[in-house]
């Protein structure tokens, strides 16, 4: 294998630089003496501490991410990985394919932390197949599969994608009932994808029984989290009283966020608020629901960190 050239390698590691700085927070006391003695035993070799210096240094957690920070996180990832650490394979695989661009060399480093149950190299797998970014063409049943080894280990992305697999037969044999099983699982995880198809299935009867309030306690989930079209679901159940009393205010107060990216919201805003004929009095209190909704969204707790 013919080595990268040096103006490159130089390239790529700006890249990553890049990205780093972008990313960066800033550091706090406490983060800097974590680092430190972290970085304690990741210079005595311990891969396990290798792995978390190398992860702390591409956050900007304790430490600048400054070129040669950088260059030293990539060299700590593959000490880590070369010893067998599953979190210093997962790193570098995230690296050279997110950061570099390396996608044949970031499956096999996947793969190695896969097989060791690392429920991120996992789902990441199961996306580069799915994706076709595994060194040859999609593979939904190679996606499944990894995707299945992640749900099972309480991935919700990964619950929410192999759903979706059972129910449309991609890779595996159609079973919408286990389909909704995961739904369900990836949707009281947190995944807004899997509350939103779990509010349709209610709507339509499929897979479960129609339930309407149901339907819309799931749309509100994922409405919550700012999904526009399940704002727009949303919005619809509230004008119609499903799971709770019809309230024209509050359905047009949540069409107004949804509009913004989903032009069909914008004319049902428009068809809702002219059927209705609302006074300046109640479009100001419209507008001042649509304000206390945005900002409750804005700040929510943002969900747990899952890998790409």
């Amino acid at each position: 294998m013919r080595s990268t050239p040096s103006s490159v390698r130089r390239t790529l590691l700006a890249c990553v630089v890049l990205l780093v700085v972008a990313l960066h927070g800033g550091t706090t006391s406490a983060e800097v003496a974590e680092f430190e003695a972290i970085k304690a035993k990741a210079l005595k070799g311990d891969a396990a501490a290798e792995a978390e210096m190398a992860g702390r240094i591409l956050t900007g957690k304790g430490v600048d991410p400054t070129p040669d920070n950088v260059k030293e996180a990539l060299r700590l990832l593959r000490s880590s990985a070369d010893k067998g650490d599953r979190e210093g394979q997962f790193g570098l695989g995230d690296v050279l394919m997110h950061g570099m661009g390396r996608s044949a060399e970031a499956i096999d480093w996947w793969r190695k932390a896969g097989d060791q149950g690392h429920v991120g190299a996992q789902f990441n797998l199961g996306n580069a197949y799915r994706l076709g970014r595994a060194g040859g063409l999609p593979d939904a049943a190679e996606a499944a599969k990894w995707y299945r080894m992640a749900a099972e280990q309480g991935h919700p992305y990964a619950q929410f994608s192999l759903a979706l697999a059972l129910a449309n037969g991609d890779g595996v044999k159609r079973d919408l009932a286990e389909a909704i099983s995961w739904y369900r699982k990836s949707a009281e995880g947190g995944a807004d994808k899997a509350q939103f198809n779990l509010g349709v299935a209610y709507w339509n009867g499929r897979g479960v029984p129609q339930d309407f309030a149901e339907a819309a306690k799931w749309y509100r989930k994922a409405a919550e989290q700012g999904m526009h079209q399940a704002q727009l679901c949303l919005a619809e159940c509230i004008e119609k009283g499903y799971g709770q009393p019809a309230d024209t205010i509050e359905a047009c107060a949540w069409l107004t966020l949804a509009q913004r990216r989903n032009p069909v919201a914008r004319e049902t805003l428009r068809r809702l608020a002219s059927q209705s004929v609302l006074t300046p009095d109640q479009l100001e209190k419209v507008r001042s629901r649509a304000r206390e909704l945005d900002a409750e969204i804005a700040a929510r707790p943002a969900p747990r960190a899952w890998s790409r």
